[in-house]
């Protein structure tokens, strides 16, 4: 199991989880360029993306959301 916070805190919050061949965003509170420039230092990507947790709506949770969502087909739960 891999879990890598890409960012915390009022600027925005995104947690990766890989567990098997599973792979999770919780939360898209940055932008998704940032996101990807911060897996990237983790050797890690969001190909075969599983699904995007949003914990709640506020925008330091959700500002990277509908891109990622239009360049990964993929579900969110909310």
């Amino acid at each position: 199991m891999n879990v890598t916070v890409l960012a915390s805190g009022s600027g925005g919050n995104v947690t990766y989880f890989e567990s098997g061949t599973t792979k999770l965003l919780i939360d898209c509170g940055i932008t998704y360029r940032q996101i990807i420039q911060r897996l990237s230092t983790h050797n890690l990507d969001l190909t075969n993306l599983d699904g995007i947790l949003i914990t709640h709506e506020h925008s330091d949770h959700i500002k990277g959301l509908d891109v990622t969502l239009k360049r990964h087909d993929t579900t969110f739960f909310l």
